[in-house]
């Protein structure tokens, strides 16, 4: 059965909105996480973003247990190569990935299922099984059904809700989108250039959001 070499203990060991310090030119600065990259953290300490590697970080308030947290992500890892085994997909590999907008992704081009690594560290044994089913058919019917009916009933066959979404609030958006002109405001987990207000035509602008700054993460 073919398993990931690493799981990075460094980046594993801290989340969104958690509080952690660090130095940058023998200052010692203190700050909040905005986001979690591969290699690094985005942290917001003093009206800047800095991007830190994890060695780097250290937690001011450590939120969850390290080795509960790999171990569980080990656990999900081999569930997801039993369930690739059990539907004759044994050429297909697993991974995690750092997406905060959805919780699984199945690539064709690689051979290859992935989840949300904090999907996965939040999310219920039920939903987990079920992402990795939805994925599962993916790979099962191939990449021009996309969710038409091929597909769901694929995924109802082997166990699969058939559910296109789920409602596992996982990361709280990284930035605010809004019209200073009007008083709108809209989460958005990424920031994007030349948008206008519909009711104004006033440029947005994208502000950091006071829900990961005050360290309010969903749980």
């Amino acid at each position: 059965m073919k398993r990931r070499q690493h799981i990075d203990a460094a980046r594993i060991g801290f989340d969104l909105g958690e509080k952690v310090s660090f130095s940058v030119k023998e200052k010692e600065l203190t700050g909040y996480i905005t986001k979690l990259n591969k290699n690094r953290a985005c942290v917001y300490s003093d009206g800047s973003e800095w991007r830190v590697p994890y060695q780097r970080l250290t937690a001011v308030a450590s939120k969850c247990g390290l080795e509960r947290s790999l171990q569980h992500l080990a656990d999900v890892e081999l569930e997801a190569y039993t369930l690739l085994n059990v539907h004759g997909l044994q050429s297909w590999n697993f991974t995690y990935d750092q997406a905060t907008n959805r919780g699984g992704l199945c690539s064709h081009s690689t051979k290859q299922i992935s989840l949300s690594e904090r999907f996965a560290l939040i999310a219920s044994a039920k939903e987990i099984t079920d992402t990795l089913l939805h994925e599962i058919a993916h790979a099962l019917v191939g990449p021009n059904h996309q969710h038409d009916a091929t597909w769901r009933e694929t995924a109802k066959r082997i166990g699969c809700t058939a559910n296109v979404t789920h409602d596992v609030q996982f990361a709280t958006a990284r930035w605010l989108m809004t019209c200073l002109l009007c008083d709108w405001r809209q989460p958005r987990h990424r920031r994007r250039r030349g948008l206008t207000c519909k009711w104004c035509s006033n440029p947005v602008s994208f502000i950091p959001n006071e829900a990961l700054l005050n360290g309010n993460t969903p749980n």
